[in-house]
């Protein structure tokens, strides 16, 4: 037996027809270092001949009946010697192979003063496409008494909880680990959230198939943990947070009826115009007209009125327009291949994936051997926007891209309309932006981020789609300037002005950004220039036959 533990992984089934997948997906794990327990409930398919192919792998194995899957997951926990536990039951899995590594490889030191630490996951039914579920970042003690269950197979539990606050509550049928967050919430259990793509949850399972009766339970368990005094002063003190929360999310409040540059931009609240503009007045204009203020105070509040400046003129906008059209994309492409295909020297190397769908930018249409299925436009070209508008029309979707400020010179709605094109806002981003993640997770609530480079938007919304491996083609990190199949075809200047070092940047936060919420797709770059290294990299030469 392993000594020293920083975990223990508990896995809970009964003739569980997808058990060989959690089995791969715990044993390929990158980092080992952890005692694994199995609890079978006595299962009479095949179920017990599969885990006796990783009897080597397996430290505890116990096939018995039991009462119910917290009686079952009670079993396993007393068995136990990791300082943390994770249940990862019949047909869940890890998100990728190197999801223990960049939690645990590192010690547990950082994380002392936390009982339990919790991420994001996939939720997969049958062949409907998988959704994520990201849990909160903020209150998410308040968000859990309202009812919002952190995922177990998502979570790292130390043990010491429940040797000091008991074993789950065998009584609860379905809700019992909803049950157990409240107890610990009410005994101060500090939560850290890992801000990672944990685990891929297997929503077949039967908390899933009875609704009604869960969210019964998770009533009852309320009641049973917390008194209505308690209720009410926890309700108090996150009224702020909670009040700010639904009035964001309430974005239907919000409306932008115009969206051109070259239109005026009416805002209205509740169905009623308030502001328009022929331009959004530019908030830091405003905050350097103010007198009186210290260095530091003009520093906070023009910090301030940028934001505010932000949320009006890009966040919120793009919610209202974004929100009308990219959820009917999520997830369409599970299990296929795409190439998100820019325009830089190495295209003319490439030869068509067959089979594969490809995302092409600009002016990559252009490129005769490519027959691309989407297409996204955000720099303006007189010599070329007809032809594009004209692309594969039935055959090619197009996304056309929009900027608030008058300066940012986008797709005219002229053409939008002549090429039945979706249109999109996104945002240069700084490379100062202290947000940990500059991208999207929900590319429907919110702007694409890009840094000087539209292969960005593209990359996100092939990501959206969530195919099981993306191709990058052209997408070269230097100032070389076009292929030569787009240079003979148009007037654009070889070179490209554009920053490498800003380029690179943006690559390496979209890299954290796919490992975070994109972990089971596979990323290679085909004949890559400056993104050596960065994903898997493979050659390829033109086939001429």
């Amino acid at each position: 037996m392993k000594t020293a533990l920083s975990l223990t992984i508990i896995t809970i089934c009964r003739n569980e027809p997808n058990i060989e997948r959690t089995c791969q997906s715990i044993i390929s794990q990158t980092w080992q270092d952890f005692e694994w327990i199995v609890i079978d409930g006595a299962s009479t398919d095949g179920t017990l001949d599969i885990l006796e192919k990783y009897k080597d792998r397996i430290d505890i194995l116990i096939s018995e009946p039991d009462t119910g899957i917290y009686n079952a997951m009670n079993k396993g926990i007393r068995l136990a010697h990791g300082e943390f536990l994770n249940f990862m039951n019949g047909g869940d899995s890890f998100a990728s192979s190197r999801t223990l590594e960049k939690i645990f490889a590192g010690g547990t030191e950082s994380y002392k003063n936390y009982g339990v630490l919790y991420g994001d996951c996939i939720a997969q039914k049958d062949s409907e496409s998988p959704r994520f579920v990201l849990f909160p970042r903020e209150r998410p003690i308040c968000r859990i008494i309202e009812g919002f269950s952190v995922n177990h197979q998502a979570s790292f539990i130390r043990k010491k909880n429940f040797d000091k606050l008991g074993l789950y509550d065998e009584k609860y049928r379905l809700a019992g680990d909803y049950q157990k967050w409240l107890v610990f919430i009410k005994n101060k259990i500090r939560f850290f959230n890992l801000e990672l793509v944990v685990s891929v949850f297997d929503m077949n399972g039967i908390s899933m198939k009875n609704r009604e009766k869960v969210d019964a339970e998770k009533n009852a368990a309320k009641s049973e943990v917390f008194s209505e005094k308690e209720l009410k002063k926890i309700q108090r003190r996150n009224l702020k947070t909670v009040l700010r929360g639904q009035i964001f999310n309430k974005i239907e409040l919000f409306k932008l009826s115009e969206d051109t540059v070259h239109q005026k931009r009416i805002f209205s609240l509740f169905g009623i115009p308030l502001l328009a503009f022929s331009r959004p007045p530019d908030p830091t204009e405003f905050a350097r007209s103010l007198n009186g203020f210290s260095s530091k105070e003009r520093l906070i509040f023009n910090d301030l009125i940028a934001r505010i400046g932000r949320a009006c003129h890009i966040m919120l906008p793009a919610t209202s327009l974004h929100r009308e059209i990219f959820p009917k994309y999520r997830g369409i492409h599970v299990g296929r291949e795409v190439v998100v295909v820019g325009a830089g020297p190495t295209l003319d190397s490439y030869s068509p994936i067959p089979g594969a769908i490809h995302i092409g930018v600009n002016k990559t249409f252009l490129c005769e051997k490519l027959s691309l299925d989407y297409l996204f436009i955000q720099d303006y070209f007189e010599d070329t926007q007809d032809a594009a508008d004209a692309y594969r029309p039935g055959l090619c979707k197009k996304f056309y891209g929009y900027h608030p400020h008058p300066k940012v010179r986008g797709i005219p709605v002229a053409s939008a309309t002549r090429a039945n094109a979706e249109r999109y806002f996104f945002e240069d981003l700084p490379t100062n932006d202290p947000a940990p993640f500059p991208f999207p997770p929900d590319i429907s609530r919110a702007p694409f981020g890009t840094f000087a480079s539209i292969i960005f938007p593209a990359l996100q919304f092939a990501l959206w789609t969530h195919p099981k491996r993306i191709y990058l083609v052209g997408c070269d990190c230097s100032s070389l300037g076009h292929c030569n199949s787009i240079i003979s075809k148009t007037s654009a200047p070889q070179k490209l002005p554009l920053s490498v070092k800003r380029l690179l940047y943006g690559w390496q936060r979209m890299k954290a950004f796919i490992e975070s919420f994109y972990p089971d797709v596979e990323i290679v770059s085909i004949n890559p220039v400056g993104l050596k290294g960065m994903f898997n990299d493979i050659e390829m030469e033109t086939n001429n036959a």
